[in-house]
């Protein structure tokens, strides 16, 4: 049986400040996929940063995403 995955913040509700969230990617043309998991931020950040990397690769859709702890 699989482990209980308790969500770092509230997945329901995405407020600015709270932490817990990574940038994860996919082309918009290709079937490939990835995260930023390294770099773990608040949810504002991860908005922000997803802004930034989709001028940069305008060939790809960003959106930030809830970790969860095991």
């Amino acid at each position: 049986m699989s482990g209980t995955r308790i969500p770092k913040s509230d997945p329901l509700l995405r407020r600015r400040n709270d932490s817990g969230y990574i940038v994860a990617w996919k082309y918009k043309y290709r079937h490939e996929a990835g995260r930023f998991a390294e770099d773990e931020m608040t949810y504002g950040q991860a908005c922000e940063r997803c802004v930034q990397l989709a001028m940069q690769e305008p060939d790809k859709t960003f959106w930030p995403e809830l970790t969860y702890e095991e």
